[in-house]
């Protein structure tokens, strides 16, 4: 069949991108272009739509880098990306490929730290003793590229649980998440203050773990995201409710999940409508755990 004249001129167009005859627009346009990509998936609510189409996302972004590898705002975006997926998508459901992703979306992330700050890149590899003066490298400013460290960091051990190598970097998370902590605790709706409930509850009391201290950075997340943030009651209640065998305070946080509107941030209708699959889901499975 014959393409109408609309059609030639979009393939044409397409070709020509792929050709490289408009690249340097190309590379005008590709910061602000993953810029209003990333907010515009975060306002979906349909996660299989994002599902479905979010492998072509991470190509691009993959694209973009090709002709700019140099770019920290590109770099940050693309490990964005490459973590949100990984994290919404396909961890606890495709393992094998959730490591391969995370490792990608944080040797991004540490690429975009290595060009902005380039004591970061021959520090994160030492030990905790060198590690330690890195913290000091994020200054006011730079709480988006430190938080993104953190989270793509935090990704890659999560999916590589039996790399002990790997877990001995949990220290050096906790201290980046200090840092964020005294830079803005409330940056991104209290995300540090989540993260650090997350690592104080990551082992249980008997190996270490300070569910109490965790128990306080988790509501201190919720003050600051005033209740918007609905990730934090499932994961308030996935490690400190469920540790600690409070089912009351478990059934409470994820109830609460499901009874909130998933759109009163717009920016976060898509996580939000992701963490109330996740509540309905825990809620079922209650009876496994107390």
């Amino acid at each position: 069949m014959q393409l109408m004249f609309k059609e030639r001129i979009a393939l044409w167009l397409f070709m020509s991108l792929l050709l490289g005859g408009c690249s340097d627009l190309v590379r005008q346009q590709a910061t602000p272009l993953m810029t209003g990509l990333t907010l515009a998936i975060g306002k979906q609510n349909d996660p299989q739509l994002v599902r479905d189409g979010a492998p072509a996302y991470l190509l691009l972004a993959d694209g973009f880098l090709e002709t700019s590898p140099d770019d920290p705002d590109m770099l940050m975006h693309a490990a964005q990306l490459y973590t949100a997926y990984t994290s919404a998508f396909l961890i606890g459901q495709q393992e094998d490929r959730a490591r391969r992703l995370s490792i990608k979306a944080r040797d991004y992330a540490f690429r975009a730290a290595a060009i902005r700050l380039p004591a970061f890149g021959t520090l994160y590899q030492k030990p905790f003793a060198e590690f330690e003066s890195a913290a000091a490298l994020f200054q006011k400013g730079d709480e988006a590229l430190l938080l993104l460290i953190i989270k793509t960091w935090a990704a890659v051990i999560q999916t590589s649980k039996d790399d002990w190598d790997l877990l001995a970097d949990i220290a050096k998370i906790e201290l980046l998440t200090k840092r964020l902590l005294m830079l803005d605790e409330g940056y991104d709706y209290g995300a540090a203050h989540l993260y650090m409930g997350v690592l104080k509850t990551l082992l249980p009391q008997a190996m270490g773990g300070r569910p109490e201290e965790g128990r306080q950075h988790f509501e201190k997340a919720l003050q600051f995201s005033k209740g918007a943030y609905l990730p934090t009651y499932v994961i308030y209640a996935g490690q400190y409710a469920k540790a600690t065998q409070n089912r009351a305070l478990y059934e409470q946080l994820l109830l609460h999940v499901l009874d909130a509107p998933a759109n009163s941030r717009p920016e976060l209708t898509l996580i939000n409508t992701l963490a109330q699959q996740q509540a309905r889901q825990m809620l079922a499975d209650a009876d496994q755990y107390f």
